[in-house]
């Protein structure tokens, strides 16, 4: 008789050991899932905005060829001035919400930033570096937004 309660003490007891490390482990599951969460919701956060910014890229491409336009023919100055005024709005939003734009030249080509769509042979140029920039691309923190479309040095 007294075996068997020992015994059952002993079943107790590896029993309370099994639900000790059960709730640990649920506990550690738990804490691992609230951070997942956590950064989601700040990834939610940090880059809401870069569908709206994204639809918007065309439209700012196309403001800054009228303003390159319109300082080239003298005879759209009234335009110019408002141009450059839209400008700089985008500008000061950009800085605003962290959107950087990748316009660099003579730097090393990065296929996560550029996309080459075009390969050149200049003398005195450095292989594998932007010659010219055809199309600006724009980060939103660190993400990519659009890449830009460049010329590379062969």
């Amino acid at each position: 008789m007294r075996t068997q309660i020992d015994h059952l003490k002993n079943l107790i007891l590896d029993e309370k050991k099994k639900i000790s490390f059960i709730k640990k482990l649920s506990e550690k599951n738990v804490k691992i899932l609230l951070n997942r969460i956590k950064k989601d919701i700040q990834n939610v956060h940090k880059y809401s905005l870069a569908n709206t910014i994204f639809s918007i890229l065309s439209d700012i491409d196309s403001l800054e060829k009228s303003f390159t336009l319109s300082l080239e023919n003298n005879n759209f100055n009234f335009i110019t001035a408002d141009l450059k005024k839209i400008l700089k709005i985008f500008d000061d939003l950009f800085k605003k919400y962290n959107i950087t734009i990748i316009n660099d030249i003579n730097v090393v080509f990065d296929p996560s930033m550029h996309q080459a769509i075009s390969v050149s042979d200049l003398h005195n140029t450095k292989p594998n570096y932007i010659i010219t920039v055809m199309q600006k691309g724009y980060k939103l923190h660190e993400r990519i937004l659009r890449p830009a479309m460049v010329v590379v040095s062969k």
